[in-house]
């Protein structure tokens, strides 16, 4: 495959903010470029899941955003 092609879904690690790719070399031979829409599930309803220039990570969601049994602080956490 051409250098750059995406390598097939069973090669791929979901929100892990990389995409492998073929490098052109041969059929086994690829490397993990940065995949910025390919973000991170996030346990905590108060957090979203992000990625910066392809490192997964979290951002706090704003104040006042529902969650279960009340609202999110703007801290990371569920508040009555």
């Amino acid at each position: 495959m051409p250098d750059g092609t995406a390598a097939p879904p069973s090669q791929q690690t979901i929100g892990d903010c990389q995409v492998v790719v073929c490098t052109g070399q041969g059929p086994s031979d690829t490397r993990s470029d940065p995949d910025n829409s390919d973000v991170p599930a996030d346990s905590n309803e108060c957090t979203i899941g992000v990625c910066n220039n392809g490192n997964p990570g979290s951002i706090n969601s704003q104040s006042g955003t529902p969650c279960t049994g009340g609202t999110c602080d703007g801290n990371g956490h569920c508040v009555p």
